[in-house]
């Protein structure tokens, strides 16, 4: 990883731990472990520039906590500040209609692949009689 990117990485980190201690909610928290853990996988060298926030809710050696949809604008906006994550995994949470917004919105910056599956999002269409 070059250093530019490794600092950004630890800047990001930054960000978590102060929205961790503002928000004190259990998806920013489980964000700001998943953050520690790819930082932590880049200093040890070996691996590419893609930094993959793997915030997926079957993922239970790590955690049991499933992203909810108030969870998501938190850490979005504070992605969102430091654009270094070029894969983020959000399958297997607990994210509705509410949490497609967030992350619409977010989707306005630059991401390379965003895993959404099994989620309670439903296809809004309309039908015509």
């Amino acid at each position: 990883m070059s250093t530019n990117s490794y600092a950004c990485l630890a800047q990001l980190v930054d960000i978590f731990k102060q929205t961790d201690e503002c928000v004190h909610s259990k998806g920013t928290h489980f964000a700001l472990k998943m953050l520690k853990m790819e930082l932590d996988l880049h200093k040890r060298g070996g691996v590419s520039d893609d930094v993959y926030l793997k915030l997926c809710g079957n993922n239970v050696r790590v955690t049991s906590y499933r992203l909810h949809d108030a969870d998501l604008p938190p850490i979005l906006a504070a992605i969102c500040s430091v654009p270094i994550i070029t894969m983020l995994d959000l399958r297997y949470n607990r994210l509705t209609n509410e949490g497609a917004v967030s992350i619409g919105a977010f989707l306005k910056v630059r991401i390379a692949e965003m895993l959404l599956r099994s989620h309670r999002i439903l296809l809004l269409t309309r039908r015509y009689q």
